[in-house]
């Protein structure tokens, strides 16, 4: 979060740092992982637009994994785009595209990398603007994962 608190200054953008969390692990690629909460940032500071509000919540549940959720003010998604925001190379309608920016394939991104560390990534649909909630299961284990070995 740290990290994109400057593009959220320059873009006008409030961006809420999530509370200390309870300690624990999770077992996995740091880069990937870095890699998708840097998507969804990304997204929620493009979308909230000047002046809006970035949340992001880290969640720890009774031991069984972690919950990572990033809200935008922004318009959210359209009912007829979420069942499909997840497909690569789709794109929300012009109110979520009208910066020209993105392919596509952010939050299939985002999904893959939480489905390669035992996890789901999941749109909440109770709340105006967009919230995005990642699930990463824990583990007791504080080795990292090491990276695969080609032969």
């Amino acid at each position: 979060v740290d990290r994109w608190r400057m593009r959220a200054l320059d873009a006008g953008v409030h961006l809420e740092r999530p509370a200390a969390a309870r300690a624990g692990h999770v077992k996995g690629d740091e880069v990937l992982l870095g890699r998708m909460l840097d998507n969804l940032l990304e997204n929620a500071i493009r979308y909230a637009g000047h002046e809006g509000d970035v949340a992001v919540e880290v969640r720890g549940d009774h031991d069984d994994g972690w919950t990572i959720t990033v809200t935008d003010s922004g318009p959210g998604f359209d009912e007829a785009f979420r069942p499909h925001a997840f497909e690569r190379f789709a794109r929300a309608e012009q109110r979520r595209t009208n910066d020209g920016g993105g392919a596509g394939l952010g939050l299939p991104l985002c999904a893959a990398i939480a489905s390669a560390h035992g996890g789901s990534v999941n749109i909440d649909t109770t709340v105006t603007g967009a919230r995005l909630r990642v699930w990463l299961p824990a583990t007791r284990q504080s080795a990292p994962l090491q990276p695969a070995r080609s032969t």
